[in-house]
Protein backbone atom coordinates (compact mmCIF):
# COMPACT_ATOMS: atom_id res chain seq x y z
CA UNK A 1 0.00 0.00 0.00
CA UNK A 2 0.89 3.65 -0.54
CA UNK A 3 0.09 7.15 -0.15
CA UNK A 4 0.03 9.57 -3.28
CA UNK A 5 -1.92 13.10 -3.32
CA UNK A 6 -4.15 13.77 -5.99
CA UNK A 7 -2.02 15.20 -9.19
CA UNK A 8 1.11 13.31 -8.74
CA UNK A 9 2.85 11.81 -11.62
CA UNK A 10 4.02 8.31 -10.45
CA UNK A 11 5.94 5.49 -12.78
CA UNK A 12 5.46 1.79 -11.70
CA UNK A 13 7.55 -0.70 -13.54
CA UNK A 14 7.07 -4.65 -13.61
CA UNK A 15 10.35 -6.63 -14.79
CA UNK A 16 10.05 -10.37 -14.91
CA UNK A 17 13.84 -10.74 -16.01
CA UNK A 18 14.61 -12.95 -13.29
CA UNK A 19 11.63 -14.94 -14.25
CA UNK A 20 12.15 -15.82 -17.74
CA UNK A 21 14.37 -18.54 -18.71
CA UNK A 22 16.35 -19.21 -21.83
CA UNK A 23 15.16 -17.17 -24.85
CA UNK A 24 11.59 -16.59 -23.20
CA UNK A 25 10.57 -13.11 -23.92
CA UNK A 26 7.65 -10.87 -22.80
CA UNK A 27 4.98 -11.36 -25.45
CA UNK A 28 2.18 -8.65 -24.71
CA UNK A 29 1.51 -6.78 -21.53
CA UNK A 30 -2.29 -5.53 -20.50
CA UNK A 31 -2.15 -2.78 -17.28
CA UNK A 32 -5.36 -2.69 -15.48
CA UNK A 33 -6.01 1.08 -14.80
CA UNK A 34 -8.94 2.00 -12.38
CA UNK A 35 -10.56 5.37 -12.06
CA UNK A 36 -8.93 7.79 -9.99
CA UNK A 37 -5.52 6.97 -12.16
CA UNK A 38 -4.81 8.17 -15.58
CA UNK A 39 -2.03 6.66 -18.47
CA UNK A 40 0.15 8.95 -19.67
CA UNK A 41 2.59 6.39 -21.13
CA UNK A 42 3.36 2.92 -21.64
CA UNK A 43 7.03 1.33 -22.74
CA UNK A 44 7.04 -2.10 -22.98
CA UNK A 45 10.42 -4.07 -23.75
CA UNK A 46 11.35 -7.85 -23.96
CA UNK A 47 11.46 -8.24 -19.72
CA UNK A 48 8.86 -6.46 -18.67
CA UNK A 49 7.09 -3.03 -19.10
CA UNK A 50 6.74 0.49 -17.02
CA UNK A 51 3.98 3.25 -17.20
CA UNK A 52 3.92 6.90 -15.66
CA UNK A 53 0.41 7.68 -14.29
CA UNK A 54 -1.49 10.75 -13.26
CA UNK A 55 -2.66 10.30 -10.29
CA UNK A 56 -6.06 11.86 -10.78
CA UNK A 57 -8.52 10.50 -7.88
CA UNK A 58 -10.85 11.84 -4.78
CA UNK A 59 -8.87 11.99 -1.57
CA UNK A 60 -9.71 9.06 0.42
CA UNK A 61 -10.49 6.85 -2.32
CA UNK A 62 -8.09 3.64 -2.78
CA UNK A 63 -7.16 2.34 -6.42
CA UNK A 64 -5.68 -1.32 -7.31
CA UNK A 65 -3.40 -1.38 -10.30
CA UNK A 66 -2.23 -4.54 -11.82
CA UNK A 67 -0.11 -5.64 -14.43
CA UNK A 68 -0.66 -8.84 -16.41
CA UNK A 69 2.31 -10.11 -18.10
CA UNK A 70 2.08 -13.29 -20.78
CA UNK A 71 5.53 -14.45 -21.95
CA UNK A 72 6.33 -16.57 -25.15
CA UNK A 73 6.23 -19.58 -23.69
CA UNK A 74 2.86 -19.40 -21.99
CA UNK A 75 4.12 -17.89 -18.26
CA UNK A 76 1.58 -15.58 -16.66
CA UNK A 77 2.84 -13.40 -14.18
CA UNK A 78 0.42 -10.81 -12.03
CA UNK A 79 1.41 -7.62 -10.26
CA UNK A 80 -0.96 -5.67 -8.08
CA UNK A 81 -0.26 -2.20 -6.19
CA UNK A 82 -2.82 -0.46 -3.78
CA UNK A 83 -2.73 3.46 -3.60
CA UNK A 84 -4.92 5.75 -1.16
CA UNK A 85 -4.95 8.85 -2.50
CA UNK A 86 -4.46 11.15 0.34
CA UNK A 87 -3.13 14.49 0.44
CA UNK A 88 0.68 14.89 1.72
CA UNK A 89 1.91 17.61 4.36
CA UNK A 90 4.59 19.36 2.31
Amino acid sequence: MEYRSSGDTADYLHDVTSSLSGSEEVSSVVWTIPAGLTLLSQSDTTTGSVIQIDITGENGQRVELKSKISTSIGNIYNRYWYIVIQKQLD
